[in-house]
C-alpha cells in the first residue's frame, strides 16, 4: 500500500498528569450529571406507571365486549357447563 492511502495520522500531543487529571475530572463530574439526570427521569417515569391496571386495561380491550360461549361448554338445555 502507498503512504498516501487510508486514514490520516492523528496529531499527538504529550499529556502532562495535571492535564489528564484535569480530563478525568471533567468526564466523572459530566457523567455524574448526565446519571443523575437520567435517574430522576427514570424516577418521574416509574411514578407515573400504573403498569399492572394499564396492562390488564389494555388486554380486556382486545376482547369484543360480549365473548360468546364455545358449543362444547353448554349444557343441552343451553346454559354453562359448571363443570368445565
Amino acid at each position: 500500500m502507498g503512504e498516501n492511502m487510508g486514514v490520516c495520522p492523528v496529531c499527538r500531543k504529550v499529556f502532562h498528569s495535571e492535564d489528564i487529571e484535569h480530563l478525568l475530572g471533567l468526564v466523572d463530574s459530566h457523567s455524574s450529571q448526565l446519571l443523575k439526570s437520567q435517574a430522576m427521569e427514570l424516577a418521574k417515569s416509574i411514578e407515573k406507571d400504573d403498569g399492572v391496571a394499564a396492562t390488564i386495561d389494555a388486554f380486556h380491550r382486545q376482547f369484543p365486549p360480549e365473548l360468546p360461549l364455545p358449543t362444547a361448554f353448554l349444557e343441552k338445555d343451553g346454559q354453562p357447563n359448571p363443570l368445565q
